[in-house]
């Protein structure tokens, strides 16, 4: 995640935090969802990134001109040299000569120093806070590549618009104040400063504000920078946070689609040592469906259990599927993850701020053009409950997912889809209507 979504997503969790002490249970919780009031990303992502853009060329600005006059460490050592080069001796250096007779030879008729005791001085760059300022610069380098990564994503595609991305669009603004700020921190990275420094690559786990940091006003402003980038210092706080994000989110959705909380679910809301709401097994009912919501062990995903109370055999009746959480845009953090490695699962996909996708071998993005974090999930949950009315004869051969005919049926009446990998089954509705169910779908 960027920067400006870790620390939105800090405020609007802390903010559902004080919302939700205002209920008694989570039923409650549910049925006032709606009056939350969130602001998708997308809406305010670009104003903050412009604004964002400007503290980055003004830091990097300040860091320039530390390098022209940075803070050095004075250090020197004690060395012999002759007596020619020496610019100017001090009294202990000239003590120390006159004690050691091996740098005395005779000139006539007396003795001179053919070389003398000298202390060299030597500037060092090497000190805490330069390292401070190498590190900064590489965090912001590593920052800007999120954000070009990001709005490289948000370049619209052709699906048949009459338009595309335009110059004066918010990607096209953003791509380019991005192509200046990245030419001036590979500036920085030539400098002598920055290499001299980086040959002996040093990462802080903590950055400790020392005298120089503190009271030097140029170094003090990139101190008072680098501590407006560290939102989440854990990762497992990030984690919960982004979990109960998406719990919110999948909430609304369930109340838009007419679920209303099971009676077995539990009364009391609950809240952590930090004072943060805790997501439980909830259940939630509809007329036609009963679902189930689980979160994984240290909030690394939600599991989703579906019941259609209409589909008459009992090995079809429910479909199980895993969302991983991915703060990374790009599901970086998801490629060593394969579908092997959760067993017992219909679907195995993720959800990141903007986007799905498919967990496979590979990830498969879903979509190639933005959606708000509410339609991401919103679409996730409606292929989870895809449900119409359908012909059994029809799609007993053909795949009403791709068309192809490769549907194979097993011995519980269920349809699998050799070619798709889709899977459904049939019930009847009230009106005795035959009815197709997807327990997977892929569209």
């Amino acid at each position: 995640m960027r920067i400006i979504e870790e620390g939105y997503l800090k405020r609007t969790v802390a903010q559902l935090n004080s919302f939700a002490t205002g209920h008694k249970s989570y039923a409650d919780l549910f049925a006032d969802m709606e009056s939350f009031e969130t602001e998708p990303l997308q809406d305010l992502s670009f104003r903050t990134d412009l604004t964002y853009f400007e503290e980055i060329a003004f830091i990097l600005s300040v860091i320039s001109s530390i390098i022209s006059h940075p803070h050095i460490s004075n250090k020197g050592e004690n060395i012999i040299i002759r007596t020619e080069l020496a610019s100017s001796v001090s009294p202990e250096m000239f003590q120390k000569t006159m004690r050691d007779p091996i740098l005395w030879s005779f000139d006539g008729d007396r003795m001179i120093p053919e070389h003398v005791h000298y202390f060299q001085s030597i500037d060092d760059l090497r000190i805490y806070e330069n390292v401070f300022l190498v590190m900064l610069v590489k965090l912001i380098a590593a920052e800007l590549t999120k954000y070009q990564d990001f709005y490289t994503s948000l370049i619209e595609t052709y699906h048949g618009q009459e338009t595309l991305s335009l110059n004066e669009n918010n990607v096209s603004v953003a791509l380019s104040k991005i192509r200046v700020l990245n030419k001036r921190i590979r500036y920085i990275q030539n400098t002598r400063f920055y290499k001299e420094i980086n040959k002996k690559p040093t990462t802080l786990r903590t950055v400790h504000p020392t005298n120089i940091l503190l009271k030097d006003r140029l170094y003090n402003y990139c101190f008072k920078f680098y501590r407006s980038l560290v939102t989440y210092p854990e990762k497992e706080k990030l984690m919960h946070d982004f979990a109960v994000y998406y719990c919110m989110m999948l909430m609304r959705a369930l109340s838009k689609k007419g679920f209303r909380p099971a009676k077995n679910n539990p009364q009391k809301l609950r809240f952590d040592g930090e004072k943060s709401l805790v997501i439980p097994k909830l259940t939630f009912e509809s007329p036609l469906y009963t679902v189930e919501t689980e979160l994984l062990e240290a909030n690394r995903g939600l599991v989703l259990t579906v019941e259609n109370k209409l589909v008459a055999r009992e090995e079809n009746k429910r479909a199980k599927h895993l969302l991983l959480f991915s703060p990374q845009t790009s599901f970086a953090d998801l490629n060593t993850v394969s579908a092997s490695s959760y067993q017992g699962y219909r679907t195995v996909e993720a959800i990141s701020l903007w986007n799905t996708a498919y967990v496979e071998e590979v990830i498969l993005p879903l979509y190639r053009n933005p959606l708000s974090e509410q339609e991401v999930m919103s679409r996730w949950l409606s292929t989870k409950l895809s449900a119409s009315r359908a012909s059994a004869e029809l799609y007993r051969t053909f795949c009403p997912a791709c068309q192809k005919a490769s549907v194979d049926c097993n011995d519980t009446d269920l349809r699998i889809c050799t070619s798709c990998g889709s899977e459904f089954t049939f019930f009847r509705d009230a009106e005795n209507q035959e009815n197709l169910w997807f327990l997977k779908w892929r569209g």
